[in-house]
């Protein structure tokens, strides 16, 4: 996922230990205490939101920059919902 003004469509995860997230970060090859460049992801907080419009509150998403995205080959989801179905 990158930052932009779309609305992207997912889940909402929610872990009760706290060790999962660090877990996550290597799962997504973030290091906390490396430079944002030296990320595949970077880890930050983002508000969130239910269809209708509420808010959830602010929860951690992985993101990556376009530049990353691009040099990688990765694809805009045209429906902005991320499925690893292909959609050919």
């Amino acid at each position: 996922m990158t930052l932009g003004n779309e609305t992207v469509w997912g889940y909402l995860l929610y872990f009760t230990d706290p060790r999962v997230l660090t877990a996550l970060d290597e799962l997504e090859d973030y290091h906390p205490s490396k430079d944002i460049a030296a990320n595949l992801y970077h880890r930050q907080c983002i508000e969130t939101y239910t269809p209708t419009g509420s808010s959830l509150g602010k929860v951690w998403a992985y993101l990556m920059n376009e530049e990353q995205v691009v040099q990688l080959g990765g694809t805009a989801q045209n429906n902005s919902w991320w499925s690893s179905q292909s959609s050919i």
